[in-house]
């Protein structure tokens, strides 16, 4: 459940990291006066490109994290809900 969730926080992260630069771009298409308008200095465009590199890594983590945990599930199918939370646990602190 945990591990959905923070999947879903990652997807989520993306998406709106990803519709402000678009909207960014797209203003700044609109309103300017020469193509020099368009370009953006470096300090801004790491921050832009920087937080939508997180959210892609972080997605695909969770999803490397949630296939694990399904994995182990599956090698300990017979004994899986009678186990100790131990390795849940662990893989949701990796996961976090």
């Amino acid at each position: 459940f945990i591990m959905m969730e923070m999947h879903s926080f990652w997807t989520f992260l993306l998406c709106l990291t990803m519709l402000y630069n678009k909207s960014a771009t797209l203003y700044a298409h609109l309103t300017m006066r020469d193509y020099s308008d368009v370009l953006v200095d470096t300090f801004t465009c790491s921050i832009h490109r920087g937080a939508v590199i997180l959210s892609i890594y972080g997605s695909i983590f969770s999803q490397m994290a949630m296939a694990l945990e399904r994995y182990r599930a599956s090698q300990n199918l017979s004994t899986y809900e009678n186990t100790s939370k131990q390795t849940g646990q662990w893989l949701n602190a990796a996961h976090v």
